[in-house]
């Protein structure tokens, strides 16, 4: 973590990072970032496992869906704070 406070809840285990703090998530976990403030969050992501082929990602609308989509096709949470940029 670089900036603000983060909850990362990795396969619904919730821990709160704050600047300087790090955790590492295996890849193929399922995992969500959660600010739940107004505050800018800053943060680096670094993986690698295997071939990296384009937009690969998946999201999942809740923890209890088996199968993921593309993150562009998963619609936000109706209780997600829009931010100051919103």
């Amino acid at each position: 973590m670089a900036e603000g406070t983060l909850t990362v809840s990795v396969e619904q285990d919730e821990q709160v990072l704050s600047a300087g703090e790090l955790i590492r998530v295996p890849a193929a976990s399922r995992r969500q970032l959660i600010n739940g403030s107004t505050e800018p969050v800053l943060f680096v992501a670094i993986g690698g496992a295997g071939r990296h082929e384009g937009r690969d990602g998946e999201a999942f609308a809740s923890w209890e869906d088996d199968q993921g989509a593309p993150p562009a096709e998963v619609p936000m949470p109706e209780d997600l704070h829009p931010g100051p940029n919103a």
